[in-house]
Formats: C-alpha cells, sequence, structure tokens
C-alpha cells in the first residue's frame, strides 16, 4: 500500500528567494510541511533545531556559497551515520541543470535521486509531486 504524503516534512535548501518561495507554497498547499533554508549554515540550524528529523531534504546543487548541494548532501550523509532517526530521511539532489549531469552528481554524491527544477512547473507540478510521493513511498 502506498504511504500518503500528507504531513510529510520536506526541508528545501536553495538560494533562490522566488523558488523558494513558489515550491513551498506549491508543496504545502500539496498537504506537505516545508522548511527551508537558504545556505549551509541555515541547512544546519533548521535541521538540529526541528522535532524530529525530516522525511526528505532537497540541496539544490548551485548554493551559491562555499559548499554546493551536491558535497552538501554527500558530508551530511556521511556525518549521519550517528542519528539512527536520520538514516531513513530521504536525501535528494534538485536543480535546472541537465539531467544527466544532474543523475552524475547524484550517484557521486551517493543521493537517494534527483528532480530536475522544471518538474514544478510541468503539468501544474504532478510531475514533482509523483517523484516526491516515489521517494516517501
Amino acid at each position: 500500500m502506498e504511504e500518503n504524503p500528507v504531513g510529510h516534512n520536506i526541508l528545501l535548501i536553495d538560494d533562490d528567494p522566488f523558488f523558494q518561495r513558489v515550491t513551498k507554497e506549491f508543496l504545502e498547499q500539496s498537504g506537505f510541511k516545508v522548511t527551508v533554508a537558504a545556505s549551509w549554515m541555515d541547512f544546519t540550524k533548521a535541521y538540529y533545531s526541528a522535532a524530529a528529523p525530516p522525511d526528505l531534504i532537497l540541496f539544490d546543487i548551485n548554493l551559491g556559497g562555499s559548499i554546493s548541494g551536491d558535497k552538501l548532501l554527500a558530508a551530511f550523509k556521511k556525518g549521519r551515520g550517528t542519528i539512527a532517526s536520520a538514516k531513513k530521511t530521504k536525501l535528494v539532489l534538485i536543480s535546472a541543470r541537465p539531467e544527466s549531469e544532474l543523475a552524475a552528481k547524484a550517484r557521486e554524491a551517493g543521493a537517494d535521486g534527483y528532480i530536475v527544477k522544471e518538474a514544478l512547473y510541468v503539468a501544474s507540478g504532478e510531475r514533482l509531486l509523483a517523484k516526491l510521493k516515489a521517494f516517501l513511498g
């Protein structure tokens, strides 16, 4: 039986305020609980101050700071081994880069998968929702 994604917690790490706002609003209207972070420092604060680990973390590759999203994902994945509840969190790259490049970055980083940002804009976001349900289901 497929798990219903409603109520799942998602942490979105992206430095683009417009994409943050649009994605957060869309996902919340779809029943998700969403926290946003614009940098690795914001991510660290949001993650460790949360009452429970998120079910899924979306890492944008181009964070515009000192570390890229794929490197942040890889470092987080390596360090989460000591946190039992964090092992269930799905780690997903998201980017506007070409799908072949994004797929390669996801493999290199050890991500659970990737989503091309245009999925938010195709068929009223249904492609994005389908991907998220697949990761969470």
